[in-house]
């Protein structure tokens, strides 16, 4: 069983990723989700799913999370989010945001070891070398 975080849920990429994991709950475990200020849609995941780990960009739509979830760990603004990758319990890091958000989150995964994937090209595009560098660096993938 492949444990999961995935930073980017609620848009359509991440979306799409929890229709696939959807069809093969005996291969995934989603341990965490984070993003950006959609709660509604975020606590609608989190209850399919139950991941021990939640992140939202804003405090606004984190408290929000923190009423309807009060079982789950949930972590505000971009550090938060970037400490959801580099969790011990997860194996995958999937980075599903626009623009160079996902730098961080991706920077912690491969500092922590994780296999990452890229839903969007920008992590590249803006840090290509210097992640690179990090995933041989922490012998991650």
């Amino acid at each position: 069983m492949k444990r999961l975080a995935l930073i980017g849920s609620t848009g359509s990429i991440g979306c799409n990723a929890l229709d696939v994991v959807r069809q093969h709950r005996d291969q995934f475990d989603v341990v965490a989700l984070a993003a950006g200020s959609n709660s509604a849609l975020l606590i609608e995941q989190a209850r399919e799913f139950a991941p021990r780990y939640v992140g939202l960009r804003t405090p606004d739509a984190a408290a929000a999370v923190r009423t309807a979830l009060p079982h789950a760990d949930v972590g505000v603004g971009a550090d938060a989010i970037a400490a959801l990758a580099a969790l011990a319990e997860v194996d995958i890091v999937l980075i599903a945001v626009v623009g160079i958000a996902g730098l961080a989150p991706a920077l912690a995964a491969l500092r922590a070891g994780k296999r990452l994937a890229l839903a969007t090209k920008e992590v590249l595009v803006a840090a290509g070398m210097l992640v690179l560098k990090e995933a041989q660096r922490h012998n991650a993938e």
